[in-house]
């Protein structure tokens, strides 16, 4: 590479001493590289002459081709540097508000804080994130596709949650057999949605015929959660999502038992991440984050 920087920049700026001075070597280092290449070549690249140097026609032609490809080296070197300072995640937005924001800084401090974060979120039921050509990490809960090992994010427990207030207004209810949830309001995502729990499930786990309402549901968790928290009714509150509403008051788990499935939250490097550091970084933060995490109460 060498010899060919020097020629560029010889044929470019029309001088040795010139190249010699923006690259910071030798007025005789440059004159061997060229000797060199002209040797190489056998032919001459440059006519000499007491006013200075000058293309010979090979000269000019080999110069276009050189130029070309430093271009391109010089190009191609930027997209892979840029490429190692960025780092985007393709999730559902309840992952992205509840999971990602809340520990933002963290990761960031993880990744590098030279590296930038993007989120790209999509609706719950959505299937087309995982897939995301655009992202270096995928997080979801089903994925097709090509992409590398999966890695375990969190594993889902759920429990009963409401508002102080809803739970104060039907104390009676709820401290009473369970049958008796039915008089109550319960807020529930779509049927179905991907596997993961509903209410359906979680009372067919006490062994009581699912026949829940009225009942509102909601496309998203956090629109779940922040019915929840407006007093709306009662919903079940996944470990890993719920820990900041618990925090602030504006829930509270009913009970302190946690009812436990197959299913989990998984993450993955796609295709463009598998190589990427910042990638391999945000995944191990984030099933660091929940490793053996304990199940909060009240």
């Amino acid at each position: 590479m060498s010899p060919l920087i020097a020629f560029e920049a010889v044929a470019r700026l029309g001088s040795v001493t010139l190249a010699a001075e923006e690259l910071n070597t030798s007025q005789s280092a440059i004159s061997r590289h060229i000797r060199n290449l002209e040797e190489r070549f056998s032919l001459e690249l440059f006519q000499r002459d007491g006013r200075g140097i000058a293309l010979t026609a090979a000269g000019k032609s080999y110069h276009a081709a050189v130029s070309s490809a430093l271009t391109s080296l010089q190009s191609a070197e930027h997209r892979l540097t840029q490429a190692q300072r960025s780092l985007t995640i393709a999730c559902s937005y309840s992952v992205s508000h509840l999971i990602i924001m809340p520990h933002y800084n963290q990761l960031r401090r993880r990744v590098g804080e030279n590296v930038t974060i993007d989120v790209l979120t999509s609706n719950y039921e959505s299937q087309s994130m995982v897939n995301e050509p655009n992202a270096d990490v995928a997080i979801g809960y089903k994925f097709n596709g090509p992409g590398g090992k999966l890695q375990k994010i969190l594993h889902e427990n759920v429990i009963p949650v409401a508002s102080p207030e809803y739970i104060l207004q039907h104390k009676d209810i709820l401290e009473g057999p369970i049958e008796g949830w039915r008089q109550l309001r319960f807020l529930d995502l779509p049927q179905g949605t991907l596997g993961w729990a509903t209410w359906s499930d979680w009372f067919s786990n006490h062994n009581i015929t699912p026949n829940i309402a009225p009942a509102d549901t909601f496309s998203n968790f956090v629109y779940l959660l922040e019915a929840a928290s407006s007093g709306a009714g009662i919903a079940l509150g996944w470990q890993g999502f719920i820990e900041r509403y618990l925090k602030i008051g504006s829930i509270q788990t009913i009970g302190d038992q946690w009812y436990s499935t197959n299913n989990c939250l998984w993450g993955r490097c796609t295709q463009q991440g598998h190589n990427k550091r910042s990638a391999q970084d945000c995944l191990a933060f984030l099933t660091e984050l929940f490793e053996n995490a304990p199940m909060r109460q009240n």
